[in-house]
């Protein structure tokens, strides 16, 4: 139990951003990280319309995408952060049990 209520620290700590596609970042790290989420979303239906391809995108990854990739990397990180914490609840009241 003790290792989950760690892992719940991690995520309200300063260090978070160390996990994998979490945010607020580094300005650098995120301009970056913009410029490679934006070349993934080329491969998307580049002859069809741009809301047919946002679309698309948004259905592929289940998070919203309306042509502004900062903010759906943030709701992308907010959808991971969720599902985590979730997890964490329900171990340690799992672990309760």
């Amino acid at each position: 139990m003790w290792f989950y209520r760690e892992c719940d620290k991690f995520f309200d700590g300063p260090e978070c951003h160390m996990y994998r596609f979490a945010l607020p970042i580094d300005a650098n790290i995120l301009a970056s990280r913009i410029e490679e989420q934006e070349r993934f979303f080329d491969r998307y239906a580049k002859g069809d319309t741009e809301s047919s391809r946002w679309d698309s995108i948004s259905s592929q990854y289940g998070v919203e995408y309306r042509g502004d990739t900062q903010d759906f990397l943030l709701q992308r990180w907010e959808k991971e952060l969720s599902r985590i914490r979730e997890f964490i609840a329900d171990t340690i009241a799992l672990l309760h049990k």
